[in-house]
């Protein structure tokens, strides 16, 4: 990875005069909607900056394609897997994010990966911003930490996921978020395709929904407390 990191500085980068803001999200479905709230404000908090929000998973990538062109101005697709295997897709990608020539990178993940603190490391922004996370807030501190210029650290009263996001956002932009609420982007087939189904069942419009799945078997609720419920 060093080797890596050193060889990128004979690639071109981009000294365009726009600045340049990426977003690392390395998470599943559910953990992106929580940070939705977040990723509309960041236009309105950096309005001078063209955004990238970089994602590894395909459903993420979809959802995320809907904000295109409104909060965000690029969409990049990371395959992880690949990315830890494969030597030449990796150097690709590390071009690719290095010679974008970015000037600010956060990457807004409590629950940091290794994967995601060296992506930081390849884009080799001015600025570098992150979540001190689980390790550094628990443990203390550890290398890692140095690949970021600032680290956000979440008062301990703090647990929710959403609320975590909430307060980082906050902190970068010295405002606080009274209408962050949860939200997703819905087009009109979703709507209509909605609507389909409650008349196929006869259901009126007082329902909840229940997902109790998950992609990772640790995410997932036991069934007994289902039961206890």
């Amino acid at each position: 990875n060093d080797l890596f990191l050193f060889l990128l500085n004979f690639t071109p980068r981009d000294r365009n005069k726009n600045k340049k803001l990426l977003l690392i999200k390395l998470e599943g479905l559910g953990d992106f909607i929580i940070f939705i709230p977040s990723l509309i404000k960041y236009k309105t908090i950096f309005p001078k900056y063209k955004i990238a929000l970089l994602v590894d998973n395909k459903v993420n990538y979809h959802v995320a394609k809907r904000y295109e062109g409104k909060f965000i101005d690029e969409l990049i697709l990371l395959d992880s897997r690949k990315f830890s295997k494969n030597l030449f897709y990796r150097f690709h990608m590390s071009k690719l994010l290095y010679a974008s020539g970015f000037d600010m990178t956060i990457y807004p993940v409590y629950y940091r990966r290794t994967l995601g603190d060296f992506l930081v490391r390849t884009t080799k922004s001015k600025e570098r911003i992150s979540f001190a996370g689980l390790r550094i807030e628990k443990y203390g501190d550890f290398t890692s930490s140095n690949v970021y210029t600032k680290l956000i650290y979440v008062p301990k009263n703090i647990h929710n996921e959403f609320n975590r996001h909430k307060y980082f956002i906050e902190q970068i932009s010295n405002k606080k978020f009274n209408n962050f609420v949860t939200t997703f982007p819905l087009n009109k087939s979703d709507v209509s395709n909605a609507k389909k189904v409650l008349a196929e069942y006869k259901i009126d419009n007082n329902f909840v929904v229940i997902f109790p799945g998950a992609g990772r078997a640790v995410s997932k609720w036991p069934p007994e407390k289902f039961a206890r419920i």
